[in-house]
């Protein structure tokens, strides 16, 4: 009599810990999905800070959902990369102070043929 309630209480428990698991899943995806939205590229150091390991994002470009573009640069499969949004994803992912200098600020501006 035991055991069967032993067996019913670990089955629960297990299909508990399952829908946690697809739950944190589906989070961090849609997560990802939200920041593929707003950055063109995801960097790896950025992608830590918010919960997503090399592991995950492994598993991640195997299936499909995201793209190497060199070792700790991602982005979603078939996107073009523009120049600005990768100077946007060092700036904002990685907190660093970048600027877009010379000839090519100029150009940014419109005001190239000074």
């Amino acid at each position: 009599m035991y055991y069967g309630i032993l067996i019913v209480t670990l089955s629960k428990k297990t299909t508990n810990i399952k829908n946690n698991l697809f739950t944190k899943i589906s989070t961090k995806l849609k997560w990802l999905n939200d920041q593929l939205s707003q950055f063109e590229l995801l960097l790896m150091p950025y992608l830590n800070r918010h919960g997503i390991s090399r592991s995950h994002v492994q598993n991640y470009v195997k299936s499909g959902w995201l793209e190497v573009v060199v070792s700790g640069v991602y982005k979603k499969p078939s996107q073009n990369i523009s120049w600005s949004s990768a100077l946007a994803a060092l700036q904002l992912q990685q907190v660093s102070t970048l600027h877009l200098a010379g000839l090519s600020s100029l150009a940014h501006q419109g005001v190239s043929h000074y």
